[in-house]
């Protein structure tokens, strides 16, 4: 006998259910009893039945129900305990718990999509045939659960669609929508893109507080993004999504996922594959103007990420690059992760913007792997970088011998410190410095070779000669001229050789002063220098150098001011303490 479906709901089918009982008897009085749409936990499908007394039905949420007779004895399964006399009644089996309709207990559940399809398009669902279009299906779901505050279930199945409308996409504020949109597994729930399709598969703008969880959305073989789940007016405030276990299929579109301006929403386990080997669209955007950003476990093969935020941590994920996002301040911790070269950007991590400044301010990476063996790429980083890039126990994998690139850029009056501690390389990489970066490593194991490299932070420049409050002055710097430090700390050791000759401000009573030491200087450090030599220029005399303004001054043994000569040569060495 046939067991009707009925679901409350505009646009809702009534599909028939067949009984396995053989043999059943039939029932004339009394009649049937609605009880309503019946689930038992979200990841299973909803199911609407019509029960009559004494037939026991078992649902596929596993949920046995049964409507006992007159008289007759009543069934106890292990989840509902009907109340005896009560037909369509139930308790359930816990202590507390109060008796209520089967009607009132199902409605706690979800409204699934199958609700809204008819028998035929139920049937190629199920069959995963993904032939016949359900877009007009998908969005009668949404928008009764919009209505009704509840949740959208889309049992396993392949569902063809086109543009999926979730929630009331407002530009201005945030959207009404409805709780959230469950698949019943990450693989077996599939919104299959109709062929040709452009635009948005999903689109759920400026939405809080909603739950997106286990299914796929396949867009391969057209235009379309795939979701567009972005803020749309602007700045998102504090969003709380709960995004989790989501499978991207990519096209041809530039950018798959959009996920901009979600503040504090933590997407986990999505993965978005593209089939293309350069890598060149965007596989997740996730720019954020403030609050935090956070991606655990997630994929992008065949794209890159585009990552913004004032605090961000990605933890656990691999791709093929990340594209740091111009106009953010970028405080972000990158840990337990494997990331490819990309072939279209030509780096592990670049900058979206290098025609004005746009950074980097901190970047850590702990126990990460960069691997350019597969890719022809110029150099690991090219990033615009603010204060530190700081890598711990991390891996490079390749032949790329560039660790930070060309296209990197520092702020004109700060130097960032790239800092290496531990982990291991195959030999190909280069650590010398780059205008506005400097390189220290400690106990970094070169593959190749098998021997740990330390290199602390320091670098080299030039130093320069001329008398205090005069003009500059023009002159020949000898060829023997050099300067190097090495900061630990806040001390900076230096060592630096002037030679000059024909100096145009010797004379007219000028001192001698040395300039071009690198980093600000502290004036309430301390400081010492030494004057190791002094060339035939200060033959006879009892000169010493000290610190005044941040440059060296030469005086005579009773404090006086030593006058520039016009050739000179001179070797000195010593430290001072710096600001920053």
């Amino acid at each position: 006998m046939g067991v009707q479906a009925d679901q409350a709901g505009r646009g809702a089918h009534r599909p028939t259910f067949i009984t396995n009982v053989r043999n059943a008897p039939r029932l004339t009085s009394p009649p049937p009893i609605r009880v309503g749409t019946m689930t038992d936990t979200p990841d299973t499908e909803p199911l609407c039945v019509e029960a009559r007394p004494g037939l026991t039905r078992r649902a596929s949420c596993g949920l046995l129900l049964t409507l006992p007779l007159s008289g007759a004895a009543a069934q106890t399964p292990p989840q509902v305990r009907p109340t005896p006399g009560a037909a369509g009644m139930f308790t359930a089996k816990a202590e507390g718990a109060h008796t209520r309709s089967f009607a009132e207990k199902l409605d706690d559940y979800a409204l699934s999509v199958m609700d809204f399809m008819s028998p035929e398009q139920i049937s190629d669902a199920r069959q995963r045939l993904g032939r016949i279009d359900c877009t007009a299906a998908f969005n009668a779901a949404f928008d009764a659960a919009q209505r009704s505050g509840r949740t959208v279930y889309v049992p396993d199945g392949v569902y063809l669609v086109g543009n999926l409308r979730f929630g009331s996409q407002s530009t201005s504020a945030g959207s009404l929508s409805p709780l959230g949109l469950l698949g019943q597994s990450k693989l077996g729930t599939i919104l299959r893109a109709r062929a040709g399709l452009t635009g948005t598969v999903l689109q759920s703008w400026s939405i809080t507080g909603v739950t997106f969880s286990d299914f796929t959305i396949e867009t391969a073989g057209t235009a379309a993004m795939a979701w567009d789940c972005r803020w749309k007016a602007g700045d998102g405030p504090s969003t709380q999504n709960v995004i989790r276990h989501i499978i991207v299929t990519g096209g041809t579109a530039p950018v798959h996922v959009n996920w901009d301006n979600l503040n504090d929403t933590y997407p986990t386990e999505v993965t978005v594959r593209v089939d293309d080997r350069q890598a060149a669209s965007c596989g997740i955007s996730m720019v954020q103007g403030g609050g935090l950003s956070l991606l655990r476990g997630c994929i992008w093969s065949g794209c890159f990420l585009r990552f913004g935020s004032q605090n961000g941590k990605i933890d656990g994920c691999w791709g093929h690059g990340i594209e740091f996002a111009k106009g953010c301040t970028n405080h972000v911790e990158i840990s337990a992760g494997y990331f490819y070269g990309n072939p279209t950007h030509k780096s592990v991590f670049w900058s979206q913007s290098y025609s004005s400044f746009n950074s980097v301010r901190a970047l850590v990476c702990t126990a990460t792997q960069f691997v350019t063996e597969n890719t022809p790429t110029a150099a690991y980083f090219d990033l615009n970088a603010y204060s530190i890039l700081k890598f711990t126990a991390c891996q490079w994998l390749g032949p790329t011998p560039a660790l930070i690139g060309a296209r990197a850029r520092t702020d004109s009056y700060a130097t960032v410190l790239v800092r290496i501690e531990g982990g291991t390389h195959t030999g190909k990489l280069t650590l010398g410095d780059r205008p506005g970066f400097e390189i220290e490593c400690d106990a970094f194991m070169n593959d190749a070779t098998g021997r740990m490299v330390t290199k602390a932070r320091g670098g080299s420049f030039v130093p320069e000669v001329r008398g205090n409050g005069r003009t500059p002055g023009t002159y020949a710097r000898g060829g023997k001229t050099f300067g190097r430090y090495r900061r630990q700390g806040n001390i900076v050791h230096f060592r630096l050789r002037i030679e000059w000759s024909g100096h145009s401000a010797a004379g007219n009573n000028a001192s001698l002063y040395i300039l071009g030491l690198p980093l600000e200087f502290d004036a309430d450090g301390v400081e010492t220098v030494t004057l190791e030599y002094s060339g035939s220029s200060f033959a006879g005399r009892n000169v010493r150098a000290n610190f005044a303004n941040g440059a060296i001054a030469f005086l005579t043994a009773d404090g006086g001011p030593v006058a520039l000569p016009r050739d000179g040569d001179l070797i000195l060495s010593g430290n001072y303490s710096v600001t920053a």
